[in-house]
């Protein structure tokens, strides 16, 4: 029966349900950084995130910023 089918609407996941986890999260800036060897403006490009908000979830998440050498 075709009305018992749920609507596009009832299957579109929500907002929340589409952010990543914070391991999640932690997982895709260490990569970033990491194939950036460290260069935090580099790795917010990757992430399509500015750099201030790169800082802003490092400090959140307890990731320490890397430093130049």
């Amino acid at each position: 029966d075709p009305s018992l089918r749920p609507t596009r609407e009832e299957l579109r996941p929500t907002r929340e349900e589409l952010r990543p986890t914070r391991e999640e999260l932690r997982a895709r800036i260490e990569a970033a950084l990491q194939s950036t060897a460290g260069n935090q403006t580099e790795a917010a490009r990757l992430l399509g995130v500015s750099r201030r908000t790169l800082i802003h979830r490092l400090e959140e998440l307890g990731i320490a910023r890397p430093r130049k050498k």
